[in-house]
């Protein structure tokens, strides 16, 4: 029973060194994943960002492979509509706030 709790610290301390190294794996200096969405159950298609290429690639458990590459007018086209679309919560509150005036306006009018 004594060994239980200095176990337990060494697990933790072996997690907290363990996820700190994994993180700084993880940040690729040239490598990107930028988007990825899944198609099937075990299937998805990526698009990544190796150094200024943009690759889309479909991953599935047999393997990537490589279905086009995206033009540089294809990535600033495709970022001007996703700023276009981007739906937030300041995008929520100043819906419901015309929503409020819409009421109050009907209200008045009532």
């Amino acid at each position: 029973m004594a060994a239980l709790p200095v176990v337990l610290l060494l697990a933790y301390l072996s997690f907290k060194l363990s996820r700190g190294y994994m993180k700084t794996l993880r940040k690729g200096q040239f490598l990107k994943v930028v988007e990825t969405v899944p198609v099937f159950n075990k299937s998805a298609i990526s698009i990544v960002q190796v150094g200024d290429r943009y690759l889309v690639i479909g991953v599935t458990e047999q393997g990537v492979h490589l279905l086009t590459e995206l033009t540089e007018e294809e990535v600033v086209e495709m970022k001007k509509k996703s700023n276009e679309v981007h739906l937030g919560p300041s995008t929520f509150l100043n819906f419901k706030d015309k929503l409020k005036k819409v009421n109050s306006d009907w209200r008045q009018n009532q």
